[in-house]
């Protein structure tokens, strides 16, 4: 079966070394003691690998060789992209994203989870998939997902956090993208390192 890991409380059995509850690091990181609470952090870059879950936003912040290797030497996964499919954050095509993830494959030796979509862009990642197979003649090596949830799909003016109608289509939202990980073999684990109940 699927799994869904919240970095609030990930199972026992999952591996990141920085496993635990999510938090940017500009907070995280004026309090080392939280680092021993099983807390872990994200900048949306590289940061500092020895705190910090690393990410590669987007194709037009691709680290240095030098970066990538340091990272990798204390990091055992790296994050691919951070919401591609909208023009405001990493905007990326599903055919520039797949060139891209197949670069990170060349030089990441550790785990890579992609895509940092909201959950309701399902058919950006089956476009990215279907990219990288006529590309590549195969699937890339993905050892999960990351995900961002929020009822609102990420519109503005939802005040109540049980609307049923977001909460309902979240779920068939979420359902539908583990259909396309399916589809495609991707492993069904799936972190969700974003989420909020409000669309604020």
């Amino acid at each position: 079966g699927a799994r869904l890991h919240f970095p609030l409380m990930l199972a026992a059995p999952y591996k990141w070394q920085r496993a635990g509850y999510g938090r940017p690091y500009g907070v995280i990181g004026k309090d080392p003691d939280l680092h021993g609470r099983g807390m872990w952090s994200y900048s949306w870059g590289m940061g500092n690998c020895t705190r910090e879950v690393p990410m590669v936003f987007s194709d037009q912040q691709m680290p240095a060789p030098d970066v990538i290797a340091r990272c990798a030497a204390t990091s055992d996964v790296l994050l691919v992209f951070n919401e591609p499919e909208w023009a405001s954050q990493a905007n990326m095509t599903p055919e520039g994203a797949a060139k891209t993830l197949r670069h990170l494959e060349s030089v990441w030796p550790g785990e890579l989870w992609c895509c940092g979509n909201l959950v309701a862009s399902h058919g950006w990642f089956d476009r990215m998939m279907t990219a990288y197979k006529a590309e590549n003649n195969d699937v890339p090596r993905l050892a999960g997902i990351h995900l961002h949830i929020y009822v609102a799909g990420g519109l503005p003016g939802i005040d109540a956090p049980d609307d049923g109608h977001w909460l309902a289509q979240s779920q068939a939202n979420y359902k539908t993208y583990l259909e396309v990980m399916r589809k495609w073999g991707v492993p069904l684990k799936v972190v969700v390192s974003e989420w909020c109940v409000l669309g604020r």
